[in-house]
């Protein structure tokens, strides 16, 4: 959802399929204008259909959407969402190879990205317009260079735990939840107190998702941010 009009996504994941059906007529109830990926004219052939995982899409605010080229997100659910927003500038980010071009050992390779991370949002995320959040060492410092991330003007946060990573900021970027395991990393604790508190003027709430990591599960995936 970026304002208005919302994408409902064809899932990457086939036995996922059927979940979107709620969302939407959330969406419709809310008076949003919906554009249904599932309903693309491209899904006549299957084997080329566009597929999107919301894991995979990356929207700091402003003018540009990122979104993770993975396996379970390719360019034809990306071209979808260059037509829904025609407003933004779409941005294409590869994951797919991206420790072994970089020639790291990772779990990576029956998941689609580092570190054995599904999405984009396993692994950056953001608490601003201008801010986004990384892992420590070559992974997180070639996908921001991926994201053309210097030149668009961001500033990188970069924490040593990669399932940190994943927070979400909320209420007009003025809170910040993050996963538990944020607060047990003593280093990763003190760079979010300096960068969110204390700098920024955020609050930060830290949300026990233990449960849902056992899934692949993590705080953005539990979560649809509305401008309401």
């Amino acid at each position: 959802v970026v304002e208005n009009p919302a994408v409902i996504n064809r899932i990457g994941a086939e036995p996922r399929r059927g979940e979107e059906d709620p969302i939407r007529t959330i969406l419709h109830q809310l008076g949003l204008t919906v554009h249904d990926m599932r309903e693309s004219q491209t899904l006549t052939d299957l084997d080329d259909a566009p597929t999107c995982d919301g894991g995979d899409v990356l929207y700091p605010g402003g003018n540009e959407l990122f979104v993770g080229l993975s396996s379970r997100t390719n360019e034809g659910g990306i071209r979808f969402l260059q037509k829904s927003f025609p407003m933004l500038e779409v941005i294409t980010v590869p994951l797919r190879a991206l420790d072994l071009d970089l020639d790291l050992e990772s779990e990576s390779y029956d998941s689609g990205g580092p570190f054995g991370c599904l999405h984009l949002k396993s692994m950056v995320t953001h608490i601003d317009e201008t801010t986004l959040v990384l892992p420590m060492g070559p992974i997180g410092e070639e996908l921001f260079r991926r994201m053309e991330g210097v030149k668009r003007g961001y500033t990188p946060i970069y924490l040593p735990d990669v399932a940190s990573c994943n927070l979400v900021s909320v209420n007009g970027h003025g809170t910040v939840l993050a996963p538990e395991t944020a607060r047990c990393c003593e280093e990763t604790r003190s760079i979010l107190q300096q960068e969110i508190i204390e700098r920024r003027g955020m609050s930060m709430l830290f949300l026990d998702s233990s449960e849902f990591v056992k899934c692949d599960g993590a705080l953005t995936c539990k979560s649809i941010l509305l401008s309401l």
